[in-house]
């Protein structure tokens, strides 16, 4: 059932719907836990290039006195003087300024509150720490360490390599899915030719064609609640087809293998992909 397969995937990737499919998953488990942990190496830094940790020293008045240049130039700070609160989400920017109060009123002299920063234009949640140090002659001002809360759940939730929902969201919206008593397929996606990508030409020709590919493949299938693709490591992945959409699969399988044919195009180099698909 659909409830035991959910229940089996942290142990095993069992979701073919044939014994020769079940098979070639089994052998493939082992080399899967090993990709995916050199896996993880090469791809976190891409995950986290976006994310911003902040540590600044700001004075009673609000002006920034130390803060690394690039992270001023990513909040949109004009210069190492300007004001902090000009880096804070205009309905945040009040927080900002009594999180310099709260903390100098503290017995600890520290103060912890949650703020939403301009990160590259963008608006971004940090969990922010506030240390009241104007009494450290070293320091002289309010220490700010900020944690890029977004980046945290996003790391957690995505897969890095290709930003495809990762096993952690496929397990849990499946879960939530079942709860509801809604009709589900699934399709196991095993890349044809990937390991000869790998072996031939390196992990980074490798990850650009999983990206590629998980690209293709995100535009068959959307991204919606009731029909989405994740990635669970290596080159295996799992379109997620739920609600009135249970009983697409055999024609998204074909519109995934139709989307692969055409070559992929990285680093100078041109690959031909097929795939494996196994219904269930």
């Amino acid at each position: 059932s659909l409830a035991g397969l959910l229940g089996a995937l942290d142990l095993r990737i069992s979701l073919a719907s044939s014994a020769a499919l079940t098979l070639l998953v089994t052998a493939r488990f082992a080399s899967l836990l090993r990709d995916s942990a050199r896996s993880h190496a090469r791809t976190l830094g891409t995950m986290s290039a976006g994310s911003l940790d902040v540590v600044a020293i700001v004075l009673s008045d609000g002006a920034i006195a130390d803060i690394a240049p690039a992270t001023a130039r990513r909040l949109g700070l004009a210069s190492a003087r300007d004001r902090f609160e000009r880096a804070c989400h205009p309905p945040d920017v009040a927080e900002c300024r009594r999180a310099l109060a709260a903390a100098a009123a503290a017995p600890t002299k520290r103060a912890e509150v949650e703020l939403r920063l301009l990160v590259d234009g963008a608006v971004r949640h940090f969990q922010v720490r506030v240390t009241d140090l104007r009494d450290d002659p070293d320091v002289a001002g309010f220490v700010l360490n900020a944690h890029d809360v977004d980046a945290l759940h996003r790391l957690a939730t995505v897969d890095p390599l290709t930003g495809l929902p990762n096993r952690a969201t496929l397990r849990a919206r499946l879960a939530a899915w079942l709860g509801e008593g809604h009709a589900l397929s699934l399709l196991l996606i095993d890349l044809d030719g990937f390991k000869e990508v790998n072996d031939s030409f390196g992990h980074a020709a490798g990850d650009a064609v999983l990206a590629t590919v998980a690209r293709r493949m995100e535009a068959v299938l959307g991204d919606r609640d009731d029909r989405w693709i994740a990635r669970l490591g290596g080159d295996e992945f799992v379109a997620v087809l739920a609600g009135e959409h249970a009983d697409e699969g055999d024609r998204v399988a074909g519109a995934i293998v139709e989307a692969l044919r055409e070559p992929v195009a990285v680093h100078g180099l041109s690959f031909t992909l097929g795939a494996s698909i196994g219904l269930r």
